[in-house]
């Protein structure tokens, strides 16, 4: 029986990932909640141990199981934040993950909810950086949408999100922003990172 956790500040083609082991055997199962219900809490899960068969459990959290070193770990992050972004955007405003959704016309984004995504995004990344580098894990393995996409995922064609530029209204100067937004708040997003593996795990592991 094998368990793999897929952690993913979203956005960054896990749903490749997820099809590639459901191809293999795996049952798919998803935590995006903070909601104590079945399997979407890592405490639930773990206590229906031992599985009779593999899984794989794909989480946008910051939760981790408590026995990590009985866990297989995936990384997957994006490298281009500003398409990352642009994408979280739009599937957020249409509430459609996968597939094209329809816009009766553009998004028009405010700039406070491009330093929220902004943020978000870089801090979770930063704490998976600590949560890989202290905690033990059965095996770690980091993987990028851009890696993702150099393999054919043709069957998956239905699964492409509508084209950035057709979705949201002044595309080009939201990507500025983006831009100017990722330079200036990195820092503070590193920190918000930092502060949230001391705060859970800083008794044992100083960073």
């Amino acid at each position: 029986m094998s368990r793999v956790l897929l952690k993913t500040s979203g956005r960054t083609g896990s749903h490749l990932l997820l099809d590639e082991y459901e191809q293999d055997g795996y049952k798919v199962y998803f935590t995006a909640t903070h909601e104590q219900q079945s399997l979407y809490e890592y405490q639930i899960t773990e206590s229906f141990f031992p599985f009779d068969f593999d899984f794989i459990v794909q989480c946008h959290l910051k939760q981790l199981p408590e026995q990590t070193q009985d866990w297989d770990l995936i990384v997957n992050t994006r490298g281009n934040i500003t398409s990352q972004i642009c994408s979280s955007i739009v599937s957020h405003h249409t509430d459609v993950w996968h597939g094209v959704a329809d816009l009766p016309e553009k998004i028009v984004v405010d700039k406070q909810t491009i330093k929220r995504e902004v943020i978000r995004h870089v801090s979770f990344n930063t704490y998976m950086k600590y949560v890989t580098k202290f905690l033990p894990w059965k095996s770690i393995k980091h993987v990028t949408m851009e890696q993702l996409l150099q393999e054919d995922w043709s069957h998956l064609e239905h699964k492409k999100s509508i084209k950035h530029e057709d979705a949201i209204e002044d595309y080009d100067n939201v990507r500025k922003f983006i831009t100017n937004c990722h330079a200036r708040y990195s820092d503070i997003a590193v920190a918000y990172g930092k502060i949230e593996f001391d705060t859970r795990y800083g008794d044992k592991h100083d960073i």
